[in-house]
């Protein structure tokens, strides 16, 4: 599973930064700029407007596709984790097919009040908007897996080449992570940061195995 997201992530990236840079060579930059769909206006550019707008259908499909996926997958996430006691016991409820109802419209209200939070003049900008508080709030994982490879590395007895490989790997991944946090922008970072912090306030409450431990 590792070398499928790592060999997956590496392929998206390869195949972004081509076809980026193919488009580029044939629509001029400021028009891909104003666009809201620049594929679908090379397409368009290439062929004729009706192959633009099938283009664009075809991101639509992939787009509502992945996103299908991802609710899934969080709102499971979301379910697990209040069984093992980190959110409220009403998240486990769900339907004899199992898919984890209470947790899946519980996300979707969650996001709904989000995106009216942060409404824009444009579809474009909201985009942005939840994208880059998307990025500060999924990099935190990231920095927390980044922190911990050193001292794993050392539990499991890796020593010599392939721990300096590990921590070689920690630094590049540290400077990305942080240069990504600096590009998504101060209100971004902001936002990020409050939802962050509610979230360790909820896990604090709900993590009792912890407060047993305690008492």
């Amino acid at each position: 599973m590792p070398l499928a997201v790592l060999g997956g992530t590496v392929l998206a990236a390869i195949i972004n930064i081509s076809s980026t840079s193919i488009i580029f060579g044939i629509v001029p930059a400021s028009e891909l700029a104003a666009s809201t769909a620049p594929f679908g206006l090379v397409f368009a550019r290439m062929f004729s407007p009706l192959v633009g707008q099938l283009i664009n259908a075809c991101f639509i499909v992939a787009c509502v596709g992945s996103l299908c996926g991802w609710q899934f997958t969080v709102a499971n996430v979301v379910r697990d984790s209040s069984r093992a006691g980190f959110f409220p016991k009403f998240l486990i409820k769900g339907i004899p097919n199992g898919t984890p109802m209470a947790a899946l419209i519980s996300l979707t209200l969650v996001q709904t009040v989000m995106a009216l939070m942060t409404i824009s003049p444009s579809l474009n900008e909201q985009f942005m908007i939840l994208l880059t508080l998307a990025v500060v709030t999924n990099l935190i994982p990231f920095f927390l897996s980044i922190g911990s490879l050193p001292r794993i590395m050392g539990l499991a007895g890796c020593e010599g080449r392939e721990r300096m490989m590990a921590n070689i790997a920690v630094v590049i991944a540290s400077v990305y992570s942080l240069y990504a946090c600096y590009a998504s922008g101060s209100d971004a970072m902001v936002y990020g940061s409050l939802l962050t912090f509610a979230g360790w306030v909820i896990y604090g409450m709900m993590d009792r195995n912890d407060r047993q431990t305690i008492e």
